[in-house]
């Protein structure tokens, strides 16, 4: 187990593409030739597909190395038992306790966030693993709560535990969670690779392929884009194993280490699929 770090990239022929991709200088990939922003027109924005891909292919034994990850399998194992947790009407509040989310009268979204983060924290410690996979998996699985369940929390009745529960619940149907597992793998996805694409987005910045600071997120807004829609392909698989698995034989970490691989290998070939074009 331990501290897994993913490090750098080495400078390979397929990182150089990269490069080229996100500041336009095309010497930097062929070893000559003159540096441009791509003519006809086009931006770093139209290629975002193309230098998703081609950073994938550059960093692809990082992603080979999360179907193993104990961080990212127990976060996704987490979320199953959460919104299961959710539908127990009598227990719930003793059910969040067990996973570490104790709320109090008045909390709401803010609170259930920040107490999800610790709870998933708590977790690797004990479990003795951590690695930039687990905490992508930390951050994914927070905001993927949050942006499907908490516009739900607000209601005309309130916003504390008891509405929080009730959003959260939607979320433990077959659809639901179909939908929370597509932004939970998009959200590692987008993350796993900015964490490369950020060290080269700057110099995009420099060479004018990028307008400044604005400039930036809306690159990042534009990768997110992507691999939400790239992370379409587990959307089907997620429901359908989470509802069929726990109505057969109760979803247990061991069958959800073996989805969260299933489903990485998916993303995998669908960026396959995109390089290649078909």
């Amino acid at each position: 187990m331990g501290h897994q770090r993913l490090g750098k990239i080495s400078k390979s022929q397929a990182f150089k593409s990269v490069v080229a991709l996100v500041t336009g200088d095309h010497s930097s990939a062929t070893g000559g030739g003159p540096a441009g922003g791509g003519g006809g027109g086009v931006t770093i924005l139209d290629e975002i597909e193309t230098i998703a891909t081609a950073t994938l292919k550059a960093a692809r034994q990082g992603l080979e190395s999360a179907k193993s990850d104990a961080g990212l399998c127990h976060t996704f194992f987490k979320l199953t038992q959460l919104v299961l947790s959710a539908r127990d009407e009598a227990n719930w509040r003793e059910r969040f306790s067990e996973l570490g989310i104790a709320l109090d009268e008045d909390d709401g979204m803010f609170e259930f966030a920040q107490n999800l983060q610790y709870s998933l924290q708590d977790s690797f410690d004990e479990l003795g693993t951590y690695s930039d996979i687990a905490e992508m998996s930390r951050k994914s699985a927070v905001e993927s709560v949050r942006r499907l369940a908490g516009p739900q929390s607000v209601t005309l009745f309130g916003s504390g535990p008891e509405e929080l529960r009730d959003a959260i619940r939607t979320l433990s149907t077959k659809n639901g969670f179909s939908q929370l597992g597509r932004n939970f793998f998009a959200g590692i996805l987008s993350q796993y690779l900015n964490f490369h694409l950020c060290k080269e987005t700057p110099n995009a910045v420099r060479e004018g392929r990028l307008d400044g600071i604005e400039g930036l997120r809306e690159f990042e807004l534009a990768l997110d884009a992507h691999c939400y829609e790239s992370a379409r392909i587990v959307h089907d698989f997620c429901g359908d194993w989470y509802s069929k698995t726990n109505w057969r034989e109760g979803i247990t970490l061991e069958n959800t280490s073996r989805a969260v691989a299933f489903a990485i290998e998916k993303l995998q070939r669908e960026l396959d699929k995109q390089e290649k074009g078909e």
